[in-house]
């Protein structure tokens, strides 16, 4: 069951990476940060969901976490509402590349049995992923929401923030089974 659910959430993954490559902006390089980090995600996904081994784990969570610090970077807390909406781009994507990577880190490390409680209880790592897990989801939910409700509205952001919302929803329900 927790294999499956972990297979299932490279669907919406896939999904959003690909709205996210595919998609066009205006004033936005095609193949910018967000794009390059919904690749990034998806294929560390796919290696530790199918077990394919391509890359070590804690490279994995390394190269994710950089890259969410090295995204994140040009965060302007001051810019005008003309930026606010690449800022939450930008924002929601760096957020998801932390969450993934402690995702991936619970994954890789056999955490599905102690997250669930059956050996020796739970821990402090898997309660905190779990818990950035859900208000991530949440976030991203608020996002989808958002985008959807503006009046120019941005379907392709809505479908990207949505997908990402499913993908991490059934990564992290698959380690609470």
């Amino acid at each position: 069951m927790t294999e499956l659910l972990h297979v299932s959430a490279l669907l919406p993954a896939a999904f959003g990476a690909c709205c996210t490559v595919g998609g066009r902006r205006r004033g936005r390089v095609r193949f910018g940060f967000e794009a390059l980090a919904a690749v990034v995600m998806l294929v560390a996904m796919a290696d530790v969901a199918l077990g394919l081994s391509l890359v070590a784990p804690i490279l994995w969570v390394v190269g994710l976490v950089a890259l969410a610090v090295v995204g994140a970077a040009p965060l302007d807390p001051l810019a005008g509402a003309k930026r606010s909406q690449g800022t939450h781009r930008t924002l929601h994507t760096s957020l998801g590349l932390i969450v993934m990577a402690g995702l991936v880190a619970l994954m890789s490390a056999g955490h599905v049995a102690s997250v669930s409680g059956h050996h020796g209880g739970g821990g402090m790592l898997p309660a905190l992923v779990l818990g950035g897990a859900a208000i991530y989801v949440g976030y991203s939910a608020w996002r989808a929401v958002t985008l959807y409700r503006m009046p120019r509205r941005d379907l392709l952001g809505c479908l990207e923030a949505a997908s990402m919302a499913a993908s991490v929803a059934l990564m992290a329900g698959s380690l609470a089974v």
